[in-house]
């Protein structure tokens, strides 16, 4: 039998025999799931206890088109709703991956699939599929949307700051399914040493009907890193805006933009996180509000992959 060591990692679960007993069973049957990691090699299982009290199994599936595949936390997902109807929810999951010392956590994808599809006090246990410690954490700790308000947005040379190239990408958005004032735009804000201009490079939303949409700051980021060879090396900041609401940044684009932060630190020495500021405006494009916050931050827990360490 596999021995796991259950910790809290956010300090807001207590880890007594009865609730031991109760992430055991569920690492077995997280075990005991199949995946096929062709591409990646990097397999996940998971399990999860659905609000009906039955016992669900989930792993990754990948195939060779271009580095796709499903994640094992969305065939968790499918399989508890398969058992339990489209309104049924995880309670407690588990999943297995990585070694001890280097275990896997939920990625930004698969964040917003579970805030979804959990109870409100669901739990996550993550461990190696050999043993060694296990994070138990609450669902809620994965997510972090409480960031301080700024009551002044300028950055850059005068009062040229991002905005109306965020607003405008905003307007290109399209998605034939989705609302569009549920979509926002972004842009990324470079400062290369010895350029005197600021330089800005903007992504929208662009859906279609597999559902499989690149997400605003996913395409600001590919504008970046085909522009200029120099530039592509210093963001400095990303400015989200959306009219009438607070960017609801999907977990999915602060995994992107977590990525693109690692391969920053891995190929060109970056030190920091990449600074975002969230943007409300009016339907004139006056600011309402602002948020600050970074590529670190504003994913907690973050699922960082090796080969971008």
């Amino acid at each position: 039998m596999v021995d796991w060591q259950f910790k809290s990692s956010d300090g807001k679960i207590s880890i007594d025999d009865e609730c031991v007993k109760l992430y055991e069973r569920c690492m077995t049957h997280a075990l005991l799931s199949h995946s096929n990691p062709k591409q990646s090699n990097y397999p996940v299982l998971s399990a999860g206890l659905t609000d009906a009290n039955i016992f669900v199994r989930g792993g990754n599936v990948e195939y060779r088109m271009m580095g796709r595949g499903i994640h094992s936390e969305e065939a968790l997902v499918s399989a508890a709703i398969q058992s339990g109807g489209k309104d049924a929810k995880l309670s407690l999951i588990a999943i297995i991956s990585g070694t001890p010392g280097n275990i896997a956590m939920p990625c930004g994808n698969c964040r917003d699939l579970l805030k979804e599809y959990c109870t409100a006090d669901a739990v996550i246990v993550c461990g190696a599929p050999v043993g060694g410690e296990a994070s138990v954490i609450r669902l809620s700790s994965y997510f972090n949307d409480d960031f301080p308000e700024i009551k002044e947005f300028q950055f850059g040379i005068g009062a040229h700051n991002g905005l109306i190239e965020a607003l405008c990408s905003e307007r290109n958005a399209y998605h034939p399914c989705v609302p569009k004032e549920k979509m926002y735009g972004a842009t990324i804000y470079c400062e290369p040493p010895g350029f005197s201009t600021n330089t800005f490079l903007s992504g929208h939303f662009a859906g279609d009907s597999a559902f499989h949409p690149v997400f605003p700051i996913r395409n600001a980021i590919s504008a970046l890193q085909n522009s200029n060879s120099s530039l592509k090396w210093y963001p400095a900041k990303v400015v989200v805006a959306q009219t009438g609401y607070k960017p609801a940044v999907p977990y999915i684009e602060r995994q992107h933009l977590l990525e693109f932060e690692c391969y920053l630190r891995k190929k060109h020495g970056r030190s920091s996180p990449i600074d975002v500021r969230l943007i409300e405006t009016d339907i004139k494009g006056g600011v309402v509000h602002a948020w600050k916050t970074d590529s670190t931050e504003w994913i907690p827990y973050a699922f960082r992959p090796e080969n971008l360490e």
